[in-house]
């Protein structure tokens, strides 16, 4: 067995997350296998009229072409842990894998809670990463960040799934199943999750930040991210279900699974955040690095995304381009749409292999759509790409026959 399989199924640890420190958080209990009813299921859709759209936002995604890197490197008389891109698994993998990396450090010799270390970067992973640390009773952390807003952490969908962790990778597919315990845990209001992190009364009532939806695709292969899920019994394999949106929208016959885990991200970001800014544990610095030789500490956890190109020098790092759309005056729903071409259709349509359509119950609903590899933190967006997701969702929603205004404007 590999380290990180050994550190990993030390979490696990079977049905149950071990007990790490004295805590113990317990995965998701087991569904049986239910038959959708033939019966017609009525959701109420997304108002899409000009009206109801609000901001265009682009997004970077830190993607990896060899996967997450999620281990230990000695650098120039420096300790790095290196936990970085995770591409659209960002939030699906922060837990679990910030969860081995301070494992990784605790497993050096002579550390103990004194010893200053340094988290690199402020998203969602390296948030954890010092949740985690501060929770184990260190009391020298030091986070060093360039920006602390308007990140790719903060413009993810929500879903938690293993969709972007490479074929092969099954550590890492174990570091997202411990994650999706976390969650789950947390939607259950289970102490011991939070403990994990040291989640407590002042990080407020993350459990209501967490909650199961159902999730709709065109095919089967839309749920390649949770046949881990799927093999523990947390989430009913897909089966067939037809869905009437509204009494005069479209109805389309699609795959759904039902207790697939949504996480709102932007809160849960900005309370972690403001817990680990009130303890007295936790230094911020706002600083742009360019080697790990400026870090005053001997022991690095290196949560930098898209700029671990640089720093680490791994050429292997990317962006993924996205593009978003938010909804605005309206109630979120509680599902998932996600609608992905065949080969075929996209040939036919001209159209890339990245682009689709999905719609997330994230702020007051969000469209979202179309990956680009390869770009820069300055790539420029197309603006014709955010007309076709909304002219995608309208299509979808209510039906090619009914008519709009006109197009939304994003420059």
């Amino acid at each position: 067995m590999s380290r990180i399989n050994a550190v990993i199924f030390g979490i696990v640890g079977g049905a149950t997350l071990s007990t790490i420190a004295g805590w113990k958080i317990h995965y998701p209990v087991p569904v049986p296998p239910i038959e959708y009813s033939p019966d017609v299921r009525y959701l109420d859709p997304p108002q899409l009229s000009d009206d109801h759209v609000g901001q265009c936002i682009p997004c970077v995604r830190p993607g990896r072409s060899g996967g997450v890197r999620m281990d230990r490197e000695e650098v120039g008389g420096k300790v790095v842990y290196h936990n970085y891109g995770h591409a659209g698994s960002g939030w699906s993998m922060a837990p679990g894998s910030s969860l081995h990396t301070v494992s990784l450090f605790e497993s050096e010799p002579g550390v103990c809670s004194s010893t200053p270390v340094t988290v690199v970067g402020a998203g969602v992973v390296g948030l954890f990463t010092a949740a985690r640390l501060v929770a184990r009773g260190y009391r020298d952390v030091r986070i060093m960040y360039e920006s602390d807003h308007d990140l790719a952490s903060h413009k993810a969908g929500g879903l938690i799934s293993l969709q972007y962790i490479t074929e092969g990778q099954q550590d890492l597919r174990e570091a997202g199943t411990s994650s999706f315990a976390f969650f789950s845990g947390l939607r259950r209001g289970e102490v011991s999750a939070g403990q994990l992190f040291g989640l407590d009364s002042r990080c407020g009532a993350v459990s209501s930040l967490c909650k199961a939806v159902s999730f709709f695709a065109m095919t089967p292969q839309a749920f390649e991210g949770f046949e881990e899920y799927m093999a523990k019994g947390w989430i009913r394999p897909p089966q067939k279900v037809t869905l009437q949106f509204g009494a005069t929208g479209a109805r389309h016959i699609l795959y759904g699974i039902d207790g697939a885990m949504f996480v709102h991200v932007y809160e849960f970001y900005e309370r972690l955040s403001a817990m680990l800014r009130t303890s007295p544990s936790v230094t911020w610095e706002n600083t742009t690095l360019d080697t790990f030789a400026t870090v005053p500490t001997c022991y690095i956890f290196n949560c930098t995304g898209v700029r671990a190109r640089e720093l680490a020098g791994d050429a292997a790092v990317s962006g993924m381009g996205g593009h978003l759309l938010t909804l605005q005056d309206q109630t979120p729903k509680d599902y998932i749409v996600y609608l992905g071409l065949t080969k075929e259709e996209k040939k036919m349509l001209g159209r890339s292999p990245h682009q689709f359509m999905y719609y997330f119950p994230k702020g007051e609903g969000l469209l979202g759509g179309t990956l680009v590899d390869g770009v820069t933190e300055d790539y420029v967006f197309e603006s014709t790409e955010f007309d076709r997701i909304l002219k995608d969702a309208r299509d979808f929603f209510y039906g090619k026959d009914k008519k709009w205004e006109k197009k939304i404007n994003c420059d």
